[in-house]
């Protein structure tokens, strides 16, 4: 348990679904618009931005609305899965910046896995 502790994931999967939780409190109890932009725009920003949406709409949590929300919140976003999960351009090249390697999208469906079993 010690080894996943060290690579932060419990710890950023705490603060992805936080900020989803807050999100969706503030649009839905206090009817508020909320503004989310990461750094780059395409991960935490997709990842709160979907969480969020899949705690508000239940349109979302059906297969066919699952599939739009990640069509919508990543693929239009312009989310580079193929960097950040490191297939296809910059894996193994000279001067590929493996610094880009992260996995956004499995720490977005761990979270919606903790969902499902929370709750």
């Amino acid at each position: 348990m010690q080894l996943v502790e060290n690579t932060n994931w419990p710890s950023m999967t705490r603060l992805i679904l936080s900020a989803s939780w807050q999100t969706a409190f503030h649009v839905h109890y206090n009817r508020l618009p909320v503004l989310l932009h990461c750094s780059h725009g395409w991960d935490r920003t997709s990842q709160v931005a979907a969480l969020s949406q899949l705690l508000l709409d239940p349109h979302y949590r059906m297969r066919e609305g699952f599939s739009t929300l990640v069509e919508k919140d990543f693929l239009s976003f312009g989310h580079p899965f193929h960097t950040r999960c490191g297939h296809g351009e910059g894996k193994n090249e000279q001067g590929g910046d493996e610094g880009q390697l992260s996995p956004i999208f499995i720490q977005f469906l761990d979270c919606i896995f903790q969902l499902v079993n929370q709750f």
